[in-house]
């Protein structure tokens, strides 16, 4: 999982593919929405990594 290179706020699969969006309707800052896409992120890659 990783965030999209393209798009402020999304997050994507390994193959590319959109799984969740952060601040769909775009109220946030950039700088915000892009921190909050790195926790979850980071979160959810440590979790995987623990897992396997």
């Amino acid at each position: 999982m990783r965030a999209s290179a393209t798009e402020i706020g999304s997050i994507v699969d390994a193959d590319g593919v959109e799984i969740c969006v952060v601040d769909v309707h775009r109220e946030k800052p950039d700088d915000e929405v892009r921190a909050i896409v790195a926790l979850i992120v980071d979160a959810v890659n440590a979790k995987q990594e623990h897992t396997q």
